[in-house]
């Protein structure tokens, strides 16, 4: 593996809504500690925003002594991810053998799956079925996300943009129903190679071309075309391209009612309020793993 060490391509931020109360997560066990070691993973670098929402977390709220964050990018060769394979059990082992090696390697205190595409993997990883170290997920804070804006405004429907993999797992829509939300108010939309677009360019002409028209073939897709609409970033990249979603959504003459990204809630459970302010400084070391080299262009693209 090819280990990068150092500042995190900049403040990387994602475009997201506050976090509300989640359900119970194994996070909040960690909570007593004085230091923690976390892993972030993902399947490309969207997943480095969450471990920026972490850092800032942690040196705003002096919650713990030190910090030590590992982002780990679990892609396991160039130009092609995991919605490439052919098969599930094909995603599924190699998965676990990257959760594997993460745990052996740097023995954290937890890992967030920072993926949809990977999150939905994990029921059966066997290496995130023993618990320890307690592997999260982001399906979970996205549903819970959802569901709470939808439960309070009745009117309104959903567009979850995601991978092919995340769309085809049906995870998300599925929990949406268990909480009591019609199909009706579901629209499913596939982005399929997105994400690589936004690693080269976030706001980028190709970009912004192929944004417009998935935000397109989602409207369509509407039971009811007229009421106002929520849109859901089921993969953790497309928060880096937030404006444009936004103005192709408003330019499509859809009412947006707001953009959910569960990237600024996954790592909610590890600053509840009780220990705010609980040392007079943290001291947060982040680094980068990676098995595929990461271009300059990318890390100009993501860093801003």
């Amino acid at each position: 593996m090819r280990a990068v060490v150092g500042t995190v391509l900049g403040c990387l931020m994602a475009v997201g809504c506050a976090a509300s109360a989640e359900s119970v997560s194994p996070l909040g066990e960690l909570t007593e500690r004085n230091r923690l070691t976390i892993v972030v993973t993902d399947s490309g670098l969207g997943g480095l925003s969450v471990l920026a929402d972490i850092a800032r977390r942690a040196e705003e709220t002096r919650a713990y002594e030190q910090v030590d964050l590992i982002f780990y990018n679990a892609l396991f060769r160039e130009q092609a991810g995991y919605n490439s394979l052919a098969t599930r059990d094909e995603k599924v082992r190699i998965f676990n053998n990257a959760l594997e090696d993460m745990g052996t390697r740097f023995s954290p205190d937890a890992i967030l799956v920072a993926c949809n595409t990977l999150s939905v993997l994990l029921p059966d990883c066997e290496a995130a079925r023993r618990g320890t170290p307690p592997v999260v997920g982001i399906v979970e804070p996205g549903v819970e996300m959802l569901a709470e804006a939808l439960g309070k405004h009745p009117e309104a429907s959903a567009i979850l943009f995601a991978t092919q993999t995340t769309v085809e797992e049906d995870t998300h829509r599925q929990g949406l129903l268990a909480r009591g939300i019609a199909n009706e108010r579901i629209v499913m939309q596939p982005c399929a190679d997105l994400t690589w677009y936004i690693e080269q360019d976030p706001a980028g002409f190709e970009t912004e071309l192929m944004i417009g028209s998935f935000v397109a073939e989602a409207l369509a897709k509407r039971s009811s075309p007229d009421a106002p609409v929520f849109a859901s970033f089921n993969c953790t990249h497309f928060g880096y391209s937030g404006h444009v979603w936004q103005e192709a959504m408003e330019s499509q003459g859809a009412e947006l009612m707001g953009m959910l990204n569960p990237n600024t809630t996954m790592a909610a459970p590890l600053f509840p309020e009780g220990i705010v302010h609980r040392h007079e400084t943290t001291t947060v070391t982040a680094r980068m793993v990676s098995q595929v080299p990461i271009e300059p262009q990318v890390v100009e693209a993501l860093g801003k």
